[in-house]
């Protein structure tokens, strides 16, 4: 099941369990779980969130595109609330668990 992700402008405490910014610092790359994922339709695109920053409603996780380079970088909720690609908005994936990074490839992401 999905929803758009700016449900989640509207219920802050769904993001109450994710980790602090910089607190997985000390983990490794492959031990980093990721908690969220978020992704647009119409696109290639994916987000999956490791930690999370309240007051600026900023993550840091694992960003995918198009590009033949995905990488680990920070991306905003506000942003991603209000990007719409013909009308379709960032969608958070409800179903998705919780998994080590090194799973995603496994699986076949990444």
């Amino acid at each position: 099941m999905f929803k758009p992700c700016e449900s989640l402008l509207d219920h802050p405490e769904a993001l109450a369990d994710l980790p602090p910014l910089y607190s997985t610092e000390h983990q490794g790359i492959n031990e980093k779980i990721l908690r969220l994922r978020f992704y647009h339709p119409l696109s290639r695109h994916a987000w999956y969130a490791v930690e999370y920053d309240p007051k600026d409603r900023l993550f840091f996780g694992w960003v995918e595109g198009p590009s033949a380079y995905p990488e680990w970088g920070y991306f905003s909720l506000n942003e991603m609330a209000f990007v719409e690609v013909k009308g379709v908005p960032v969608m958070l994936d409800v179903d998705f668990k919780p998994m080590p990074f090194i799973k995603l490839f496994k699986e076949g992401g990444g």
